[in-house]
């Protein structure tokens, strides 16, 4: 979401007053694409993604004790590098999330977009995939 957020806000007018960016093909691509991400409808819910994501963590039985910190700590105004530390996540969810923001205060665009577009979207059906396989072999060798 914070990639989707930066190229958002990049490439489309999210200030008052607006104006019309000038990258009109884009801008109209982040205007379709943000709603489904932040606001889709999950049977009469609407709902973003990420809790969409969140929920089926706790149906998993996995906890979500570590990012439900972190949401914390973000609301509560503290930067993200001292609220992911303080979080609990485990270090490679830390480095993925520290790499992400190093892409994004990079400031090149089309960094952002890669990661955006090849390295988050294609990574989620591949991992629950893995995990569906793994339940799988748990019931078939129990």
């Amino acid at each position: 979401m914070s990639l989707l957020k930066t190229l958002q806000c990049e490439l489309t007018c999210v200030e008052v007053p607006w104006v019309p960016s000038k990258f009109a093909a884009s801008r109209r691509l982040m205007n379709e694409i943000v709603p489904g991400e932040e606001s889709d409808v999950y049977g009469t819910e609407t709902v973003s993604h990420f809790e969409l994501y969140l929920r089926a963590v706790r149906e998993c039985g996995a906890s979500t004790t570590a990012i439900e910190a972190l949401i914390a700590r973000l609301r509560d105004g503290s930067p993200w590098e001292p609220a992911l530390a303080l979080s609990g996540a485990p270090e490679a969810a830390q480095r993925f999330v520290r790499n992400t923001f190093l892409i994004i205060d990079g400031g090149k665009l089309h960094a952002t977009a890669a990661a955006f577009t090849f390295g988050r979207e294609d990574l989620i059906p591949d991992m629950f995939r893995g995990f569906i396989r793994d339940q799988n072999e748990r019931l078939w060798n129990a």
